[in-house]
């Protein structure tokens, strides 16, 4: 039977007591656990640093904080949600397949256990939980355990290091050193972005490494961009051990390695070996070496959490950092009929266009700009709504919007053609095919971003400034 321990915390921020925490039940014997679930919480009335603090900047530091841990995985979907899972979901949830499931908890909140009067007894289903959830009780330093109070079904463990996120929250409000408090990389982080201090959380940040450790994705079929990256093998090592993710060769290769490394959370630094490159960074081989070790200009970009309904049923949901979009089958001769929605009020009734599209301001320079949109700036609070080949209306022109970052916007195919071989639109988030697909609805990920990296004069805004407009909103 397979174990899972269960630890849910505010990740507000994600200190090095956690981690200790999470060593300890990595090599815990009684009882061995095979997984350890660690999933930063939602919006919680009792905690209101949790609604304070933007989810994706707690998804990353526990992202960040989990990496090398053995056992852990990090479950993001409470923040992503913006919702609040009680424990008793969460047990049902991860033992529906027969898991014997365990849930960490403090001595904090077994107090008056003895009387029915516990934390835990306010939950929901709280008598039952106490009665038949499993705990691994750590004791907090303040609340010394009595045994009375203690959950019929408990492991008492104690923990090795004490800490707290509300004093890291205090030291850095204070501009105090917050040393030995967190891992070296949540601390870097913590200071890139300003975290818990006075002035606003920015988007654009620099970030000064020497001498990286790198790890590598490249095309593979550019013969230049293989040599690049065989000039820098004394480099090169696991993404768990780098300092930041190289990619060379075009804005494809940088999108296939923001798919696959984007929970690295580490900066991408793109060498073009492509045609435009946008998204990268133009570096003779000769200075390949000395180029890292410049200052580099760091962008967070939030990417499309993007979910899809197939006409069969089925669903399927993934990430996109340029775009997503319904675009009519590919053997289909005339334009599709879609409806648009934004943040649920229909505002397209029918759409009657080859393509409907939504792009962040970093995928605004793509398959958006060819549809006659203006590009974005990086870091703007927008996203751009846009169609290809716009019949219907036969007003909107030009055929784009510009939408709050906050906003949901859903596309479904409501042609009424009622022929068996109609083909349905298919389903595309940056560039990959999804197939046929009845409905997609797309938003701004509150967990998911990738940081891009430049070097001075390299950076997003100078290389669309090559472009003729740029819409700075």
């Amino acid at each position: 039977m397979k174990r899972i321990a269960i630890f849910g915390t505010s990740a507000d921020p994600f200190g090095a007591h956690h981690e200790s925490i999470l060593l300890g039940l990595s090599v815990w014997q009684d009882p061995c656990f095979d997984e350890i679930v660690v999933i930063p919480c939602g919006p919680r009335n009792d905690q209101p640093n949790t609604q304070r603090t933007p989810a994706l900047h707690r998804a990353a530091m526990t992202d960040i904080a989990c990496q090398g841990i053995p056992k852990v995985t990090v479950d993001l979907s409470d923040l992503e949600r913006d919702e609040f899972s009680p424990l008793i979901d969460l047990n049902r949830r991860y033992g529906a397949d027969g898991s014997e499931v365990w849930h960490v908890i403090g001595s904090d909140l077994i107090v008056g256990g003895a009387t029915g009067d516990s934390e835990i007894h306010r939950w929901v289903q709280g008598k039952e939980i106490w009665q038949w959830c499993r705990f691994l009780v750590m004791d907090r330093p303040g609340f010394p355990v009595v045994w009375a109070d203690l959950p019929p079904r408990h492991v008492l463990v104690s923990q090795a290091r004490g800490g707290s996120s509300g004093e890291i929250r205090r030291r850095l409000a204070q501009r105090q050193s917050i040393a030995g408090l967190v891992s070296g990389r949540v601390g870097s982080y913590l200071n890139r972005y300003g975290l818990y201090g006075e002035n606003p959380l920015p988007r654009e940040t620099k970030r000064e490494i020497r001498k990286p450790r790198i790890f590598t994705v490249f095309d593979s079929s550019n013969v230049k961009a293989v040599e690049f990256v065989r000039s820098l093998a004394s480099r090169v090592l696991s993404p768990d051990q780098a300092d930041l993710i190289l990619v060379a060769g075009g804005d494809g290769t940088m999108l296939r390695a923001i798919h696959g490394y984007w929970r690295s959370r580490l900066p991408f630094f793109g060498v073009n070996f492509g045609t435009v490159g946008f998204l990268l960074n133009e570096v003779k081989e000769a200075d390949s070496l000395e180029t890292l070790d410049q200052p580099l200009t760091v962008f967070q970009s939030p990417l499309l959490e993007v979910e899809m309904e197939h006409p069969d049923g089925r669903r399927s949901a993934g990430f996109a950092f340029n775009d997503a979009y319904l675009q009519v089958a590919p053997t289909s001769r005339s334009c599709g009929w879609i409806e648009v929605a934004v943040d649920g009020i229909v505002k397209f009734p029918r759409l009657v266009a080859y393509a409907a599209l939504v792009a962040t301001p970093a995928g605004s320079t793509a398959y958006a700009r060819l549809m006659g949109a203006p590009p974005l700036k990086m870091g703007s609070d927008r996203l751009v709504l846009a169609a290809a080949m716009v019949d219907e209306p036969w007003d909107w022109r030009p055929s784009y919007l510009y939408l709050p970052s906050t906003s949901i916007i859903e596309f479904r195919d409501v042609d009424p053609a009622a022929s068996p071989r109609r083909r349905l639109p298919h389903g595309y988030f940056d560039g990959l095919d999804f197939g046929e697909v009845s409905r997609l609805r797309v938003r701004l990920s509150r967990t998911a971003a990738a940081e891009l990296a430049f070097l001075p004069g390299h950076d997003f805004q100078t290389r669309q400034a090559r472009l003729r407009h740029l819409v700075n909103l």
